[in-house]
């Protein structure tokens, strides 16, 4: 079986045209934008800001005054477990002022669950609070 001249002058032509686009393909060069270092993405605010163009600071600020306004509407509320809600968001574990405030609402609703449980989840937390004795907490006068 026998190849023709022109079969092989095609395949000739055709891998001399592969061989320069492959040539050419490894010689392109992309322009990468200013906020990118040898390749990499350059993380900062200023070329990383958040939703609707806002930056770091400011979508930080503006997540303090919901955070403050959502914590105000809980202690507002009606709700004994919003009120809850409201004393552990707002203070944290090692803060003195959580097992007091979780103490008057255990004491104002003693049959309250979750009361009773983020305060008795308070006192593991900080045994050496003297609400936390066995005689000292959930509004008892000992």
């Amino acid at each position: 079986m026998t190849i023709s001249r022109k079969k092989i002058l095609m395949l000739a032509l055709a891998s001399i045209a592969l061989l320069l686009w492959a040539y050419h393909f490894t010689r392109l060069e992309i322009e990468l934008p200013a906020t990118h270092v040898d390749g990499l993405l350059v993380c900062s605010p200023e070329y990383n800001s958040g939703p609707f163009g806002q930056s770091e600071q400011e979508l930080a600020a503006s997540f303090n005054i919901y955070n403050k306004q959502f914590q105000d509407s809980l202690a507002a509320s009606a709700n004994p477990d919003a009120k809850v809600m409201a004393a552990v968001v707002s203070n944290p574990f090692d803060n003195d002022s959580r097992i007091v405030e979780l103490d008057d609402l255990v004491a104002a609703y003693p049959d309250n669950r979750l009361a009773n449980l983020h305060f008795q989840n308070a006192c593991v937390k900080n045994t050496s609070h003297p609400l936390c004795d066995e005689d000292g907490g959930a509004g008892n006068p000992n």
